[in-house]
């Protein structure tokens, strides 16, 4: 049907307008397979059929849709409409399935790679609106199939990580693409709250993703005024396969029953003055409102040292309050990662790393964990980006059973930081720690934390019996800490602690009698 074609005219036989209609159908397959998907799915029921012709028309399908995407990078309809074949054969792959499947991961990974400003073997460009559309799908796919991506999270947690060191307020960004791109940052700001709406599985499946990414060195990378500069020569895309393929096929698409308009030369795209700040990534919203809870656990934290650190360590803090209620699942991935940040990092990242652990303990400990986190569900309906990682409380809320971590579990890590750490100051910081804790607290720590405590005090004590000599003049204040430590143990708490015949009394005052001499053996 041609009645809507314009005064251009193009023969029926152009070879841009057979293109279009074969990408078109097999368009039109991925949403019939995805409606079929989804009635299977609504009614609890395989559907073996759907399983065949997925499996024949997946691979093909895919390819054809990442070689418009790779090849036609300009043409933003174009665009759109083959991200919306991803989001089709995500719906009729992932979820009749329950994910962990292949064509999961390929689906994630193609889409991943869309979204990393790449081209050939050029490794880096200025981000374009096709990279911020393939991106926006990548986080579509993960809201709405959350509970089914599982250890595959890892690709969508890598992409993040690549992209942080974008400039998304990049002037060659068309205005739609920016506001697009605006909603994305604004969405990963809600990554941790939208955690509490996952299983238990999918939670640790989570967070073992973001410590392999922890494991992997991961650093955030400083966005500079450069990085909008593109490395990449655009005349070489617009005249290159894809260019000729939609400069024959934009007479074509003129004329296919009004279903999409031609698509804007390169040099007329809209394009916006950015409301953002001249230089902003999809990661500075989340840093800034992690920032504001973090100065809140570690008032001396500084805003440059904090933006520093890596996502995912800083992902995995923050998810980890949130989900406190929940602690058992994840406690040791996480708070080793904590201890490795301690270890690792400068003054200020360390002191944000104790009090981080800290402050889990004093959740734990107080209880508040189980009253102000719950279980959220995540938003439905149809979702735009202005709605990923969005989540509804439910109107009833549903009680949700502390896990069964003991008490020295949570310690443990704090424990080991001060007793085996070569760093002064980390001494001193997690010191200061427990003896916050210990005001806040001590009546209500259980009988096996005791002697573990004192014995973390009796190493910072310089006394000649210690593995680590800690007896030079820069560990003068950490052991001033650990006797005063001590001595608040002693003259405030002697009376909780378990007396004979409790058989908890013995290993209690055994600690008690060896930290005390070794303080009195200490030069």
């Amino acid at each position: 049907n041609h009645s809507g074609r314009s005064s251009i005219i193009s023969p029926l036989c152009d070879n841009g307008e057979v293109i279009w209609l074969s990408f078109f159908s097999i368009f039109s397959i991925a949403q019939s397979l995805m409606s079929i998907a989804a009635t299977a799915s609504s009614k609890n029921r395989e559907n073996s059929d759907l399983n065949s012709l997925t499996t024949a028309l997946f691979v093909p399908s895919l390819a054809m849709f990442e070689h418009i995407l790779m090849r036609c990078p300009m043409s933003m309809i174009v665009t759109k409409y083959a991200l919306e074949g991803y989001k089709c054969l995500a719906m009729c792959t992932i979820i009749p399935n329950n994910g962990f499947t292949e064509e999961q991961r390929t689906i994630l990974a193609s889409l991943s790679k869309q979204s990393i400003a790449s081209w050939g073997n050029k490794s880096t460009c200025s981000i374009r609106d096709n990279h911020v559309l393939a991106f926006s799908t990548l986080l579509h796919v993960t809201h709405t199939q959350f509970e089914f991506i599982g250890s595959d999270l890892e690709i969508i947690f890598n992409t993040i990580v690549q992209l942080s060191s974008y400039n998304i307020s990049s002037a060659k960004l068309s205005s739609e693409a920016l506001d697009i791109a605006i909603d994305l940052s604004l969405a990963l700001s809600r990554l941790p709250i939208f955690s509490t709406c996952l299983s238990v599985a999918s939670l640790h499946e989570l967070i073992k993703s973001l410590v392999s990414l922890c494991t992997s060195n991961y650093k955030r990378r400083t966005i500079s005024k450069s990085d909008d500069s593109p490395n990449m020569d655009l005349d070489d895309v617009k005249e290159g396969f894809g260019g000729r393929i939609f400069g024959m096929a934009g007479r074509a698409l003129i004329g296919t029953a009004n279903l999409i308009a031609p698509p804007a030369p390169i040099e007329e795209l809209p394009v916006s003055a950015p409301e953002l700040p001249s230089i902003h990534s999809f990661l500075d919203d989340f840093y800034e409102l992690s920032f504001s809870r973090a100065i809140e656990i570690s008032p001396k934290t500084r805003k440059a040292v904090f933006e520093e650190l890596p996502f995912p360590l800083v992902a995995l803090i923050e998810i980890a309050h949130v989900n406190a209620f929940r602690f058992e699942p994840f406690w040791y991935e996480v708070s080793s990662q904590i201890v490795s940040l301690i270890n690792e990092s400068d003054s200020d990242a360390r002191g944000y790393a104790i009090d981080s652990l800290r402050s889990l303990i004093v959740l734990h400990l107080t209880g508040k964990t189980s009253q102000d986190n719950r279980m959220t569900a995540p938003k439905e309906g149809l979702i735009s980006t202005v709605d990923f990682f969005s989540v509804e409380f439910p109107s009833v809320s549903v009680a949700t059973p502390v896990s069964p971590v003991s008490q020295i579990e949570i310690f443990k890590p704090l424990f080991d930081a001060v007793t085996l750490t070569l760093l002064p100051d980390v001494a001193e910081m997690g010191l200061a720690a427990i003896f916050s804790i210990l005001e806040a607290s001590g009546e209500i720590l259980k009988d096996d934390v005791w002697p573990n405590l004192i014995a973390t005090l009796d190493a910072l004590s310089g006394g000649n019996n210690n593995v680590i000599n800690r007896s030079s003049s820069p560990w003068v204040t950490s052991g001033n800490l650990a006797f005063r430590t001590l001595k608040l143990i002693v003259n405030d708490f002697f009376d909780y602690l378990p007396s004979y015949p409790s058989p908890a009394a013995k290993p209690i005052r055994s600690a008690l009698l060896s930290c005390c001499s070794s303080f009195g053996c200490s030069s």
